[in-house]
C-alpha cells in the first residue's frame, strides 16, 4: 500500500512538473499549495520520507517519516469527500453524487488502507525485532 501510494503521487508530480492541468482533478486539486511546482516537491519530498520509513519499519522515526504521506493522502480524500457531499468536481462540473462517490473512491479506500499498512507494517517488524531481542538475551544453560 505504501508502494501504491508512492506511485500515485510520484506520478501527480510529474504530471504537475508537465502541467497545470492537473489541479483540476479532485483529488490534486486537494494538494495545491501554491504554485504547482511547489505542490510537486512537497509530493516528491513526501514520496521519498515513505520510502526512506519503510527501511525503518518498527520505529519511531520510521514511522514519524509516513506522516506526511499518510496526511496528503487523507487531504486527497477530504477532497473526495466534499466533492461527494456537493455534488461537484473541483473544477464545479456537476455530477450525481453516486457518479462522483463512484470515481473519488479510490482515493478514499487509499487514505484509509494506509493508515492500517503504515501500523501494520510497524507493529509487525516491532514484534519481530522484540523477540529477536529477547532471544539474543537468554543464556544457554
Amino acid at each position: 500500500m505504501v508502494y501504491y501510494a508512492t506511485l500515485l503521487m510520484g506520478i501527480w508530480a510529474l504530471f504537475l512538473i508537465a502541467s497545470d492541468d492537473p489541479f483540476g482533478s479532485t483529488p490534486v486539486h486537494s494538494l495545491r499549495f501554491g504554485h504547482r511546482y511547489v505542490t510537486a516537491i512537497i509530493l516528491m519530498v513526501a514520496c521519498g520520507l515513505a520510502l526512506r520509513a519503510i527501511r525503518l519499519r518498527g520505529t519511531l522515526r520510521g514511522w514519524l517519516l509516513m506522516l506526511p504521506q499518510q496526511g496528503l493522502l487523507i487531504l486527497s480524500a477530504v477532497g473526495g469527500l466534499v466533492a461527494i457531499a456537493s455534488g461537484h468536481y473541483a473544477d464545479l462540473e456537476p455530477r450525481p453524487r453516486l457518479f462522483i462517490a463512484a470515481d473519488q473512491m479510490p482515493a478514499i479506500v487509499a487514505a484509509f488502507c494506509h493508515s492500517f499498512a503504515i501500523i501494520d507494517l510497524n507493529y509487525r517488524h516491532r514484534i519481530r525485532r522484540m523477540g529477536s531481542r529477547r532471544l539474543r538475551h537468554r543464556r544457554s544453560p
